[in-house]
């Protein structure tokens, strides 16, 4: 498959040489640079060279001195605002790119554009749209290079035109540096990405990847080689790549992965005149597992209660409970309430991009929250290199998680251990609604979680009282990828890994609603490999586990409920059983208790569907279980 790359970042090596054509280093700010002109309507002048543009929500890292326009700063008419280069003659030969460094913001349908002139500007041929550079959520920028073919117009004047649209809404601007015309070598074949799974089961496993073509001829055939150090494979390819083409292989020769047996693989590109040798190459290592462990994806739900469209992402989640609870972990990661998660919620956006709501699984996937199911499917099938388990229990001070891992497979690099603190039934100051009026269409959940059954069409254009599931608290050291050293750098199958998580607990979670998440992450790029959950709430597990037992029966039930507890030994005993928000249902104070089994009847009839919790105090030890009620 070939795909044409419009932008793409350049990296100058080999033969490739470079003529700048304007750095802003010798222009006096705020002026132009000599020759440079633009077409604006803003009050502020539009575009200016400048060292510092950054303002509250346009946040540039320092690139010496540079030209850029604020939109963020004065919110005016920066409607098609055009900065056209001075002319450029270009030579008849040797200028086959034009190349730049640029910060651009995202935020209400804002653009930035390159384009062409042969006319000193009058008329422009966009040669295309640059991607927003801004990290995540937040209101920092960073820099990227583009880089545009202009072996069409050698020979010729041209004026290189930027234009910057803020789609007559608020945006934050666009900031140019370092214009140059570059020339390339005649072949220069890269190898960019082996997609190549790490973990795959025994047997046949195809060898896949991306070649970019970086040079200024047409490339008509290439050879892809891999080698696991017991002899080369070779396989010959016809393509039709131009500079910036990539062309997606599959090797003709597949890999014989034995089970438990790792493979380092070098794999490379060879095109006939290759000028630049360097990048040709990359090394991946293959696992053939010993076993097959069940694969748990993690969906992330991007939401936020100033979000009137972010309850489809809650229903979606909602319904994957009920359709997948044992294969999906849903976490609800907030933004801009009093629910998020600072470390979380400005890192998010790196592996679910996009506005809100969003949804992602594994950090592979994103789309529509409402897809959940679609985009779990797609990962469902993935061979884990290990399982994952996790403990956690709560002093009421700390909350303390170990998250574990039992290799099947081999790997090698960066892979942590990460942990996510869950909350269901967290009270919310109110959902905004824009499914009140049902003119987009149902809305509502099932029944299950804190508000079973309700439904958004007709509930209020701000949801109030209004209580969160899947709420995402904390993170294991502040770390959305986990704490670098939680795994070794090279893991053998057959192996097991625990890391320990200590984090301070907040005085406004519940215990008794809070899961722990445990998750292995290739921290190089976000992608969950595999994920598990505490099987019960938070502060179940204690030191004196085995002096008593807690049921509930019938469970689910339809009224009454039996909480049955047995005692090894003599001990003072208390019950209290609350809802989902913590109201008490019905408790029974500090009672001296021998050793045996005893039974309380609680009576639910009158109480909504839903979960509910009963908590045994033993000796001031806790124990949790979890009643559902389905009449």
């Amino acid at each position: 498959m070939k795909k044409l790359l419009l932008c793409a970042s350049l990296l100058l090596v080999g033969s490739a040489s470079a003529q700048m054509v304007e750095d802003f280093e010798g222009v006096t700010a705020p002026a132009l640079p000599s020759g440079w002109t633009q077409v604006t309507n803003a009050t502020d002048g539009g575009y200016a060279t400048t060292s510092d543009v950054s303002s509250t929500y346009f946040v540039v890292p320092s690139h010496t001195q540079y030209i850029a326009t604020s939109d963020d700063n004065c919110n005016c008419d920066k409607s098609s605002e055009q900065l056209i280069s001075a002319p450029v003659v270009l030579p008849a030969s040797g200028a086959d790119l034009v190349t730049f460094d640029y910060s651009l913001g995202l935020y209400y349908g804002e653009t930035g554009n390159f384009g062409i002139s042969t006319d000193g500007g009058a008329t422009v041929t966009d040669l295309g749209l640059l991607a927003s550079t801004r990290v995540g959520t937040t209101n920092d920028h960073g820099w990227a290079t583009a880089s545009y073919v202009i072996t069409t117009y050698a020979g010729q004047m041209v004026n290189f035109v930027w234009t910057y649209d803020d789609n007559a809404d608020w945006g934050s601007g666009l900031a140019i540096d370092d214009v140059q015309m570059v020339s390339l070598p005649a072949v220069d074949m890269e190898m960019t990405a082996l997609t190549t799974v790490p973990t795959v089961l025994p047997g046949n496993t195809s060898i896949t990847g991306t070649v970019t073509s970086l040079g200024a001829d047409l490339v008509t055939s290439i050879d892809v080689t891999w080698n696991d150090g017991s002899g080369a494979n070779s396989a010959t390819f016809p393509v039709n790549l131009n500079y910036g083409d990539t062309y997606d292989f599959t090797h003709t020769t597949p890999l014989d992965a034995a089970a438990g047996t790792a493979y380092s693989l070098d794999v490379c590109v060879v095109a006939a005149g290759d000028a630049v040798v360097n990048n040709d190459c990359m090394q991946t290592t293959v696992s053939a597992v010993s076993a097959l462990v069940p694969k748990i994806t993690v969906g992330e739900e991007k939401t936020g209660e100033w979000c009137g469209w972010c309850p489809r992402g809650a229903v979606a989640l909602a319904d994957m409970s009920l359709s997948n609870p044992s294969d999906f972990i849903g976490i609800a990661v907030h933004n801009g309430d009093a629910m998020a998660v600072s470390s979380y919620d400005g890192n998010i956006g790196n592996y679910v991009p996009g506005g809100y709501p969003g949804g992602g699984v594994d950090r592979v996937v994103s789309g529509n929250p409402a897809d959940f199911l679609a985009m779990h499917n797609s990962r469902a099938n993935m061979v884990p290199p290990a399982s994952v388990s996790v403990t956690g229990t709560s002093d009421g001070t700390n909350v303390t998680v170990t998250v574990s891992a039992d290799f099947v497979g081999s790997l090698s690099g960066d892979y942590r251990l990460a942990v996510v603190l869950v909350e269901d039934g967290v009270a919310g100051a109110g959902q905004a609604n824009y499914y009140n009026d049902g003119a987009s269409g149902a809305m509502a959940f099932p029944n299950t979680g804190s508000m079973p059954n309700f439904n958004f069409v007709g509930g209020g254009s701000t949801v109030s009282p209004v209580f969160h599931d899947h709420v995402a608290r904390a993170l294991g050291d502040n770390e959305i990828n986990g704490a670098a050293g939680s795994l070794p750098a090279s893991i053998i199958a057959g192996s097991t890994h625990s890391h320990t998580y200590t984090i301070a607990h907040n005085a406004s979670w519940a215990a008794y609603n809070m899961h722990a998440v445990g998750m292995l992450v290739d921290a190089s790029t976000g992608e969950i490999l595999n994920a598990g959950m505490s099987s019960d709430v938070l502060g179940l597990n204690d030191v004196e586990a085995t002096n008593f037992n807690v049921s509930a029966m019938p469970n689910p039930t339809n009224g009454v409920s039996n909480i049955v507890v047995d005692l090894a030994v003599a001990a003072e005993m208390s019950l209290v059983v609350v809802d989902v928000v913590g109201n008490v249902i019905y408790s029974m104070e500090n009672t001296d208790l021998a050793a045996g089994s005893y039974q309380t009847s609680v009576d639910l009839s009158n109480n909504a569907n839903g979960v509910y919790f009963a908590q045994v105090v033993l000796n001031g030890t806790a124990k949790t279980v979890k009643i559902i009620v389905e009449k």
